[in-house]
């Protein structure tokens, strides 16, 4: 018992000392379950949007698009501190104890965390479907201006163009809409 609280003690206080980041690392692989580095950035990137309503801040261009030092580095703290694993493969994954700390977020009654649940939860159900490279091309559409330094535009090119990834039709659409687009994403899946 004394063993147990003393658990309980540690996993309460890792959820307290969660980033923003952290916590949205967390949410996505509990979503996903398992995802590369690049399907976390991507879908870190569209979660974000939503929640600024606009391009995220800590978001710039990178050789695959839209990238966050910030998202970087708590994947690998998250790893460090024994929370994310990572496969053969290169996948991410939670491990038991992430898995009680996501518990331990999921059961608190911080707003952040709750709102941060609620979307990514709603945008990893949206794309589900999709493959890393249409997530990927999803996202060169929405934020072009996160793609000036990327050495795979030229491959994604045709994906981009169909702008239809597996039912998603991708219309123009001025970028003040751009939360409209992401919300009707998840109403249509």
């Amino acid at each position: 018992l004394k063993v147990r609280r003393e658990m309980d003690k540690m996993i309460q206080d890792d959820a307290e000392d969660l980033t923003f980041y952290d916590k949205l690392v967390l949410w996505l692989l509990s979503e996903t379950h398992e995802s590369g580095a690049t399907r976390i950035q991507k879908l870190g990137l569209i979660v974000n949007s939503l929640r600024e309503g606009k391009v995220p801040s800590s978001h710039g261009s990178h050789f695959y698009g839209g990238f966050s030092d910030e998202i970087d580095e708590s994947l690998i703290q998250l790893k460090e501190n024994g929370l994310v694993k990572v496969s053969d493969t290169e996948n991410y994954s939670l491990t038991t104890y992430g898995r009680e700390v996501v518990g331990r977020l999921a059961s608190s009654k911080d707003q952040e965390s709750g709102e941060l649940h609620e979307t990514s939860s709603l945008i990893t159900g949206a794309l589900r479907r999709l493959n890393d490279r249409d997530v990927t091309a999803l996202t060169y559409i929405l934020f072009p201006e996160l793609t000036t330094e990327s050495v795979i535009k030229r491959k994604l090119e045709s994906r981009v163009a169909s702008r239809n990834f597996k039912g998603i039709r991708v219309y123009e659409f001025k970028k003040s809409d751009m939360k409209t687009f992401l919300e009707s994403i998840v109403r249509d899946s």
